[in-house]
């Protein structure tokens, strides 16, 4: 009776370590860039025990500062080479890993990729296109294609940076909450 009551608890004890993720798993999905839900802040930037915070403010950067990190419970504890340490809360839950005040920017990334629209109300609107890191841009007027510019994007705190493949940049500001983005004044398609 001992033995098949100690094989029921060891059985429990392995079924809720799998439903709460390894650190591994929390590990692996952790990789990567991490920006502010809402507001201007930080991106995150994990990479194998270490990471950067870069602090933007209206798409610009103010600087970058840099630690390392270990995983615990349900917190990531950071500790900046300057000596401050914080922690950030995680949930970990089918394999997604969710973080307190933080979105994953491939996700951002993934919801931008597509068609958006500026309002076709007043008769000259701009279409842009998004695709793994590149974007093109067609302006029409009353019906008629004015031309087509292209460049690259970047996301950096709450906009998105274009750079026009003649020089000239442009920002898009955006919201994403609850697994929707929104972009200022661009509907997509």
């Amino acid at each position: 009776m001992k033995k098949a009551l100690s094989l029921i608890l060891a059985l429990v004890l392995c079924l809720s370590l799998c439903a709460c993720g390894s650190t591994a798993s929390i590990e692996e999905a952790l990789q990567g860039k991490w920006v502010a839900e809402s507001g201007d802040g930080g991106i995150y930037t994990f990479s194998n025990g270490r990471f950067t915070c870069e602090t933007v403010i209206s798409g610009l950067n103010l600087g970058v500062k840099e630690g390392g990190y270990k995983i615990s419970n349900n917190v990531i504890k950071l500790s900046y080479d300057n000596g401050v340490k914080s922690e950030l809360e995680i949930t970990y839950e089918n394999g997604t890993l969710s973080i307190d005040g933080l979105v994953e920017q491939s996700r951002i990334d993934k919801a931008l990729q597509g068609k958006w629209t500026e309002d076709k109300d007043y008769g000259t609107y701009t279409c842009y296109i998004f695709d793994n890191g590149r974007f093109s841009a067609e302006t029409v007027a009353i019906g008629i294609n004015l031309g087509i510019d292209e460049g690259s994007y970047e996301i950096l705190g709450k906009v998105i940076i274009l750079r026009f493949d003649d020089g000239t940049g442009w920002e898009l500001n955006y919201t994403y909450e609850n697994d929707t983005l929104t972009l200022d004044d661009l509907a997509k398609e």
